[in-house]
């Protein structure tokens, strides 16, 4: 199950995880990565929306899902 914060905008989201997974990395390094895998997975049309819930609303549920897959793939895990 994702485990997103539902007031935090999708934006806001990256920002967070991205300066927590990262940070050894300067801010601008972090916001071009971010981007990238932002336009890469196409959530780029859903940034300033909020993540919400099933039940509120907020981004859809294949969003959701490739929001969590940018955040697993942020840290540059090994495959």
């Amino acid at each position: 199950e994702d485990h997103h914060l539902p007031g935090l905008t999708v934006q806001e989201t990256l920002h967070y995880y991205a300066s927590l997974r990262l940070p050894h990395t300067d801010a601008e390094s972090r916001d071009q990565r971010v981007r990238g895998l932002v336009d890469a997975l196409g959530l780029s049309g859903c940034l300033s929306t909020r993540v919400g819930t099933q039940g509120t609303g907020g981004i859809s549920g294949g969003e959701r899902r490739r929001l969590s897959v940018l955040m697993a793939c942020l840290g540059d895990p090994a495959v």
